[in-house]
């Protein structure tokens, strides 16, 4: 019984090292691409990977218009977000960015702030979503979204 114990708690900091690695990659990118979208596919990929999740989304600032608009995204093609603003009123990933906190949410379905829009446009059902905002030198500039966990729930972890 006590080996068993044993292999789970190695599992799990197993786990937890790939988890690391893949994100001293990711700083290790983010220091060395001068390309943004280069950068930003890398960032979704390895946040879908690491929250095993079926979809990602990175949602910037636009300067002209103050709405956020999709930068990045997989599982969904760019061409069908192109032109899609999420307004910062009434949209979960609005609050994120002005609120600065991250927000899992197990069944966005239920929860007042989701902005349907986007799944109407795209034809994506999302059901849960972890989001955390997006700064640089201490300016917000964006949201990081993942969609819709694969197995079980979102964690603290994931965040």
């Amino acid at each position: 019984m006590k080996e068993k114990g044993l292999d789970l708690v190695i599992t799990g900091l197993l786990r937890r090292l790939a988890r690391m690695q893949q994100l001293l990659i990711v700083s290790r990118i983010l220091n060395e691409t001068l390309d943004l979208n280069t950068l930003l596919r890398y960032i979704i990929e390895t946040a879908t990977d690491l929250t095993q999740t079926e979809a990602s989304s990175i949602l910037l600032v636009d300067q002209k218009t103050g709405q956020l608009r999709f930068a990045a995204s997989t599982n969904i093609k760019r061409s069908d977000l192109k032109d899609l603003p999420v307004p910062l009123e009434d949209s979960i990933a609005g609050w994120i960015l002005t609120s600065g906190k991250a927000m899992i949410i197990g069944d966005v379905q239920r929860y007042p702030r989701f902005y349907e829009g986007v799944d109407q446009h795209t034809m994506f059902h999302t059901r849960s979503l972890l989001g955390v905002p997006l700064e640089v030198r201490g300016r917000k500039v964006g949201v990081l979204e993942v969609l819709n966990k694969v197995k079980g729930k979102f964690t603290a972890s994931d965040e």
